[in-house]
């Protein structure tokens, strides 16, 4: 004859209840974190970009980056394949078009139209629905988990509640927010510094075996 489990109490209930809210607050913080420091780097790439003003000769082939061309005023430069793509009607090159991008700025220019700004970034690389569904999900879930337990949840994955070590302050819900957000901010900037230092790390290798 089997036997049946008791109903978890109430006590256990809450208990478990707040371990899914701890989990929600992890996994959207990861995930926000990590497309928010992708984010980043592609923006700083942008910005790094130089394409002298010139008319396109050649599409000589597509890389990870974008379509390669060759101008006419004696460059080879990649045109960035988001700035083609990610516009309310997908853009094509082709030969003769007039392509400009100065290093330092954020403006791909074809044609004299004027294909990227800040707001474009914003939209597609700095916050995307992808940055800001998940990082909207942490802050309110996180926010709920504050005013309902006077804890943060990433303090309470480190620390116990008797944990001699645990942090005595913000006593105050508002410093926990605050706190709360900041530790977003702090994930997301170690994302970004490791990822940077892998791709830097990564272009180095490539670098060093084409050059041998």
């Amino acid at each position: 004859m089997s036997t049946m489990n008791p109903p978890p109490s109430e006590p256990e209930l809450r208990e478990l209840w707040r371990r899914v809210l701890r989990g929600v607050c992890l996994v959207a913080i990861v995930f926000s974190a990590f497309f928010a420091a992708h984010g980043v780097l592609m923006t700083m790439q942008i910005v790094d970009v130089e394409i002298p003003p010139g008319r396109i000769e050649a599409i000589d082939r597509q890389t990870k980056s974008g379509p390669r061309l060759r101008l006419d005023n004696g460059h080879e430069v990649v045109f960035s394949s988001s700035a083609l793509l990610e516009q309310p009607t997908p853009v094509e090159l082709a030969v003769g078009d007039r392509v400009e991008k100065q290093r330092g700025s954020l403006v791909y220019v074809l044609n004299g139209k004027r294909l990227t700004d800040f707001a474009w970034v914003l939209r597609t690389w700095l916050l995307p629905p992808h940055v800001l569904v998940p990082l909207s999900a942490y802050m309110v879930v996180a926010t709920g988990y504050v005013l309902a337990y006077r804890r943060t949840p990433l303090g309470d994955w480190l620390w116990a509640d008797a944990e001699a070590k645990r942090p005595s302050r913000p006593r105050t819900r508002v410093g926990m927010i605050a706190v709360m957000a900041l530790a977003w901010v702090a994930v997301a900037l170690f994302m970004t510094a490791v990822f940077g230092c892998i791709g830097g790390c990564l272009s180095g290798i490539v670098r060093a075996a084409r050059s041998g």
